[in-house]
């Protein structure tokens, strides 16, 4: 039964499209059974003949799921174990890595034996197997299930690296004090992924991180740049508690590695000046390394150089990165330097800054205290440099009233600023903001204000263009007029085709730039007259 359902696998395998038999496979060492039914028959009853190439191959099939074959350790296990017992080295090998592993998954199970995983290892590396000498000078070198013994891991390595294994020859060459093979292996060990398992059990996995500080700290000892960073990197505060934080060494391995020219060690150690990490705020020391990296073609670092000489842009652009930017390891989100940098550039009149601290202190982020009022201030100066954003935030808290007093005037002011300052969305964004009913209150507020300030003993401020803090009739007639004609003819134009109602808040928009003035506001109502009159037209014609 079992030959039967394997035989209408490998015919299904033999029916599939040309343009899918063109992918490349995931297991190149496959591609002989990419062929007829017929091969593939034979393949198979080799396989069960006893042949342990056919066998070998049909755990290949089963092992990386390719083809129509499902993956199943189980039987790639079983497969593979037939052609290793009938000494093929590269099966031999294949059964060592996966007891050494183990395999869980659903019904899918290969229990973990790494004295099974030594067994087939020592079989396949007898016969010359570079990856099982490898594996086996790796379980030696690192007490892996067996006793520590470095010179049997390296009997193993140097046959390995004789057959090409790159990393066998790391090991041999940093055995024998090569700086460069010690940093690889610090890499190798150091950035090894999750805790390995045995059992259920973590197996070594600080030692094997606390071995990579250590050959990293060989290399950096033999004046090897990178590993001498990566020290400095360590005792900086990265070193996942397998070093001791220690801002003083860090700044002496840094240093070590900037004077060599390494770029990120040079604009680490700029960093370090720059908060005062190495003496209290050394702003040429920091400039100087901040150049040095700069020259080296590092953006991040030219950006430090132009903030220090005073650009506000740059020093904008460092608040954005510290606060706003993904956090790695030279820029981690740092809410205290983003609000240094924030302020920095705000004191020179930079409005995205001035913006940015209004935020900050609206909502108490960055380590300031939640202050309305500051944040009001801070907004205001950023509108008046021309942030529309801020304009139309400043519109949307004076019409709430909830963060400040509400005054209509302030609202209709501000959001006549952000227009002003080229926000030609500004319609659709305090829509989003305040709602239908919020835009339509603020859009007639202009009528409301100039009816207001026609009453005996308003109150609202005057205006540059008003100095007596009222409209006339004339005005607030005008402002009536168009209103009312500007609803009326999107609602004639709006019953002929669904385009009409855009004429309405065109025309309110037109209405604002053209208040307070009374040679503006009259060419806004003969317009809005003209819309009228052009709807009546559409409806007769």
């Amino acid at each position: 039964m079992k030959r039967f359902i394997l035989t209408i696998l490998l015919l299904v395998c033999a029916l599939v499209p040309a343009a899918r038999a063109q992918r490349p496979s995931p297991a190149t060492s496959l591609s002989t059974l990419k062929e007829t039914f017929s091969t593939f028959a034979e393949t198979l009853k080799s396989a069960e003949a006893g042949n342990a190439d056919a066998q070998f191959r049909l755990g290949e099939l089963y092992c990386n799921g390719v083809l129509s074959f499902r993956k199943n350790m189980t039987d790639a296990l079983k497969w593979y174990t037939l052609a290793a017992k009938q000494g093929n080295a590269e099966a031999q090998f294949k059964v060592g890595e996966l007891y050494y592993n183990g395999y869980d998954r659903l019904d899918d199970y290969v229990r973990q034996n790494k004295s099974e995983a030594i067994k087939w290892f020592k079989m396949a590396a007898d016969q010359g197997n570079a990856g099982a000498q490898y594996n086996l000078g790796r379980m030696y070198y690192d007490g892996d299930s067996v006793p520590e013994d470095k010179t049997a891991a390296l009997e193993w390595f140097r046959k390995a690296a004789e057959q090409g294994d790159k990393y066998s020859g790391y090991f041999v060459k940093a055995e024998q004090g090569d700086a460069e093979a010690q940093a690889e292996l610090g890499d190798l060990y150091f950035d090894i992924g999750a805790q390995p398992k045995d059992n259920g059990e973590p197996i070594g996995w600080w030692k094997l991180k606390n071995r990579g500080v250590e050959w990293f700290r060989k290399a950096a000892e033999q004046g090897n740049a990178r590993a001498q960073r990566k020290m400095g990197w360590f005792y900086y505060g990265f070193g996942e508690n397998f070093v001791q934080r220690d801002r003083a060494e860090a700044a002496r391995w840094y240093t070590l590695a900037a004077e060599q020219g390494d770029v990120s060690a040079q604009f680490a150690l700029a960093l370090m000046y720059d908060r005062g990490n190495v003496t209290a705020g050394d702003n040429n020391a920091a400039l100087k390394w901040f150049h040095a990296a700069a020259k080296q073609g590092h953006k991040n670092a030219a950006t430090f150089v132009a903030a220090l000489q005073g650009d506000a842009d740059a020093q904008a652009r460092l608040g954005n990165q510290f606060s706003l930017g993904p956090t790695t390891t030279e820029f981690p989100r740092d809410d205290a330097q983003a609000v240094r940098w924030y302020k920095t550039a705000a004191e020179q009149g930079h409005a995205e800054a001035q913006g940015r601290l209004g935020d900050m202190y609206r909502r108490g982020e960055g380590g300031l205290p939640m202050d309305k009022a500051e944040a009001v201030t801070w907004y205001t100066s950023a509108a008046s440099h021309g942030c529309a954003r801020c304009a139309l935030e400043l519109s949307r808290m004076y019409y709430e009233g909830k963060e400040v007093e509400r005054s209509y005037l302030l609202a209709v002011q501000w959001f006549y600023t952000a227009v002003a300052n080229g926000d030609r969305e500004a319609v659709r964004k305090l829509k989003d903001i305040c709602g239908w009913a919020g835009l339509i209150d603020i859009l007639i507020a202009l009528f409301y204000v100039s009816v207001r300030w026609n009453q005996p003993g308003g109150n609202e401020p005057a205006t540059s263009e008003n100095q007596s803090g009222r409209f006339t009739r004339r005005q607030s007639t005008l402002v009536l007029f168009s209103l009312l004609c500007f609803i009326v003819g999107a609602y004639l134009l709006s019953s002929l085709n669904l385009v009409g109602w855009v004429y309405f808040p065109l025309g309110i928009l037109l209405l604002i730039l053209a208040f307070p003035r009374p040679c503006g506001l009259g060419a806004a109502a003969l317009l809005a007259f003209v819309l009228v009159v052009a709807g009546i037209l559409s409806i007769i014609s």
